[in-house]
């Protein structure tokens, strides 16, 4: 692992969602670096002096219910990918900070690499008899994911259209695709490409049951890869009773490089708990004054 801010420290507790692969390696790196480590399953909250703080990590994927908040403990430092309102709410009651994983903008740009260089390995794996450029790929959306995905697909010699609604994306991408264009247009370019591979990057339904006839129509062989959060963009029932190859591909760091996403995630988290530790220490300090 990188830096470590706090190593030996017994006024912290870190407690880990182990469900996924990237998750153990983080609790592994944090028991190696000698602080209390503890597995949220098996422990949700830890016997601590008063005065500890208990910071909670949990996987990208999970998304906290109010039955989760009743496992955390009160005044803690919670890390998680989205918070409901209701859940805001009650760790409002329970003096929680809620931090968003993926606001740390590095750390998205990172996660958005090596989920890009994981769908390079799932299109290497199914197409193993054909050339790159003999694959016409289209990524759906081109934010962080999107983006970094034809990036990286347009460096290893495959033909990448993209479409997006967002000007600036638009102007972005421009250097690495062969086509841009708004989702107005989707229809008109699967039944003029035939496209090999589609990559979904958006979190709603873009490819419903009429889009995949047209696809089924245009090339039965088309490989769809959909790389958004649940429920994903693909209606997945429509496309099996097609016939459409369809991979809902999700947790693509955890699953390709779980070591190397563990570290670049627990970097992030630890340099966050490091200023909030230092703003919480300087607000005591300001009040001791004014006292």
């Amino acid at each position: 692992m990188g830096e470590c801010f706090f190593c030996g420290d017994s006024s912290l507790a870190f407690v880990v969602d182990v469900s996924e692969s990237r998750g153990d390696f983080i609790k592994r790196f944090l028991e190696k670096d000698g602080l209390n480590t503890f597995d949220f399953s098996i422990v949700p909250v830890p016997a601590l002096r008063d005065n500890a703080t208990v910071i909670y990590i949990f996987a990208p994927s999970k998304r906290l219910v109010l039955a989760d908040c009743n496992l955390i403990a009160n005044n803690s430092i919670v890390f998680c990918t989205e918070f409901s309102s209701d859940v805001l709410a009650k760790f409002s009651e329970k003096n929680c900070t809620a931090i968003k994983l993926f606001d740390d903008e590095l750390l998205a740009i990172a996660n958005a690499k090596l989920t890009a260089h994981g769908t390079l390995d799932i299109l290497k794996k199914n197409y193993t008899l054909f050339a790159n450029s003999d694959i016409c790929t289209l990524v759906l959306g081109a934010g962080r994911v999107g983006s970094a995905t034809a990036r990286l697909l347009n460096s290893n010699n495959y033909n990448i259209d993209i479409a997006t609604n967002d000007l600036v994306e638009h102007i972005v991408v421009q250097e690495f695709t062969n086509n841009v264009f708004n989702f107005a247009r989707l229809d008109s370019f699967i039944v003029k490409q035939k496209y090999s591979c589609i990559i979904n990057t958006v979190p709603s339904v873009v490819l419903d049951k009429k889009r995949l006839a047209k696809i089924k129509r245009a090339n039965s062989n088309c490989f769809i890869i959909d790389l958004a959060s649940l429920p994903g963009g693909v209606d997945k029932l429509a496309a099996e009773t097609l016939g459409l190859h369809a991979l809902h591909a999700l947790g693509v760091p955890t699953k390709h490089y779980p070591e190397l996403a563990a570290n670049i995630m627990l970097q992030s988290i630890l340099k966050r708990v490091q200023k909030y530790i230092q703003q919480k220490e300087s607000s005591l300090a300001t009040a001791k004054i004014k006292e």
